[in-house]
């Protein structure tokens, strides 16, 4: 069956048939599976760079047509997950810091240095992404002692993240043993 989505049966309080649930699949890719009993799972049909292709139900299969990465276009705000108000940003952006920062969620603002880019990284069958701030041009980096911002790092390093998201409607940011759980807000 094709997947599609009817807005007059979003408003039918709690009906399955267009609700999904996100799973982990390998190399930081995605499985969307409907919540209706036998979990089918969205199928790419055809080229999956093509803009034409189609997006099917199937059994799962845990093959590359059945997995997904997500690619936010432009600034986004990485908000807390427990309070919405809450973004993360970096104190004195602006300033050189030698051996980076640590960012914090801080009250909104458009001064706070708080706007991200996330980018897909070319690394042949994994789907890694590099956090940037859009003031001070710095990475969002995994460290021993929590997040920092610093320089560009390269592949595979702790600047790599995975991107998925959850059946809640917030977002996982993964590198290393730190786990981010955010909600991706446009600014």
């Amino acid at each position: 069956a094709n997947v599609a989505q009817w807005g007059w049966l979003g408003f039918q309080g709690d009906n399955p048939c267009q609700r999904w649930s996100f799973g982990s699949a390998s190399d930081g890719y995605t499985t969307i599976s409907t919540v209706q009993a036998g979990g089918r799972s969205w199928t790419a049909e055809g080229d999956p760079a093509s803009a034409d292709t189609n997006i099917a139900i199937d059994a799962p299969t845990a093959a590359a047509d059945q997995q997904f990465r997500f690619e936010p276009v432009g600034s986004v705000l990485l908000a807390s997950a427990t309070s919405p108000t809450a973004t993360l940003g970096i104190a004195g952006c602006g300033a050189h810091h030698r051996g980076g920062v640590q960012p914090a969620y801080q009250r909104r603002s458009a001064a706070g240095c708080q706007t991200w880019t996330i980018t897909p990284i070319a690394a042949g069958d994994r789907a890694l992404y590099r956090v940037t701030n859009d003031v001070s041009h710095q990475q969002l980096v995994s460290t021993s002692k929590g997040v920092r911002v610093e320089r560009s790092r390269g592949v595979g390093k702790p600047g790599s993240w995975t991107l998925r998201p959850t059946d809640n409607g917030t977002w996982t940011l993964a590198s290393g043993t730190t786990t981010l759980t955010v909600r991706l807000l446009l600014p």
